[in-house]
């Protein structure tokens, strides 16, 4: 008996010391992969995202130093960082809500899945329509060119100086638009454009929370215009199911096409690294609209985000990390 207690607490000990061992080699890791996020992203990334405007769209509950992480991530690479969106815990719609969201979409006496399913419609068609690609060439959002602003009685390049004529009379030329001084005009005041009314319904029923970038107390309307891309940030611990509203989300948005979204996950361990990706992977259809990234926690999961938003500017889609469905760990092409 003696024995058997000596050999048992020496097994004891041999098993403190390897996890002492282990802790210390995951600590080291865990230290690289944040010194790595704090410089190596300045080398690699050099502007790849410049003006691109970019919204989290993100699951309450998924791993938050994560998500912080890629943001911080996104302003190195120089993206027009627009905040993030986080689906909260309230869409998973009680009575109350029911009655009184069917009631301000106009639905008769909606089940709960009726609401549900009207939400993910008309908020899944904004974020389509703001992912929309800015035609090339394009002054100001929404793919239009701006018209060129030439103040009364000046000449724009390579124009001439306007004439005025009246019936009987000859043409002659205006006075003093050309090299004198501009008689002052007033531009008609733009309004700004509007922010989607679903947008605005989820926030104030609390479905959605949102919290604006660091750099900037407020935004303006949230997508209000087009060009957006996205990240969809889940993982294991999300207050709602991702087949409850976000995966029906990415659905909805690839009705109008080609989705400009990354959907990346944190994992806890190894067995759930795909759980979230999985919807998505072993959806023969939108697997070839949405890219995604299973390894968010790590400097290469990031890198992959940056590198996966980047390729949607060139109609590229891929799957990356370490999980079931990945194609290879981080972007290759160029």
């Amino acid at each position: 008996l003696d024995q058997s207690i000596t050999n048992a607490e020496e097994r004891i000990r041999e098993t403190r010391a390897e996890n002492d061992r282990l802790r210390g080699e995951v600590g080291d890791a865990q230290a690289r992969n944040q010194a790595l996020i704090g410089s190596g992203t300045n080398t690699l990334f050099a502007d790849n995202l410049s003006d691109v405007p970019v919204l989290l769209v993100a699951a309450e509950g998924a791993d938050e130093t994560s998500r912080r992480n890629l943001v911080q991530v996104l302003n190195t690479a120089g993206a027009e960082f627009r905040g993030t969106l986080t689906v909260t815990g309230r869409i998973d719609l009680d009575d109350d809500q029911v009655a009184n969201l069917g009631a301000q979409l106009d639905l008769d006496d909606p089940t709960r899945d009726e609401v549900l399913a009207e939400l993910i419609d008309q908020f899944g068609a904004a974020l389509a329509s703001a992912g929309t690609a800015v035609d090339a060439g394009s002054d100001i959002p929404g793919g239009t060119t701006a018209p060129p602003t030439t103040a009364p009685g000046q000449t724009a390049p390579g124009q001439t100086a306007p004439t005025q004529t009246t019936p009987g009379d000859t043409a002659t030329t205006l006075p003093g638009p050309v090299g004198g001084p501009v008689p002052p005009t007033t531009q008609p005041e733009v309004e700004p454009p509007d922010q989607p009314e679903i947008v605005t319904l989820m926030l104030e029923a609390g479905l959605l929370s949102f919290e604006a970038p660091a750099e900037a107390p407020t935004s303006g309307p949230l997508l209000s215009a087009t060009g957006y891309r996205f990240v969809f940030v889940s993982g294991v611990g999300a207050a709602v199911p991702d087949t409850t509203f976000l995966l029906p989300t990415l659905r909805r948005m690839a009705a109008e096409g080609p989705v400009p979204v990354v959907l990346a996950s944190a994992a806890s361990g190894d067995d759930d690294r795909d759980a979230v990706v999985a919807g998505v992977r072993d959806d023969a259809e939108l697997s070839r609209l949405v890219s995604t990234v299973d390894n968010l926690e790590w400097f290469n999961g990031l890198v992959s985000t940056v590198l996966g938003l980047e390729e949607i500017g060139r109609g590229a889609r891929g799957h990356y990390g370490e999980g079931r469905g990945a194609a290879a760990p981080i972007p290759t092409g160029t």
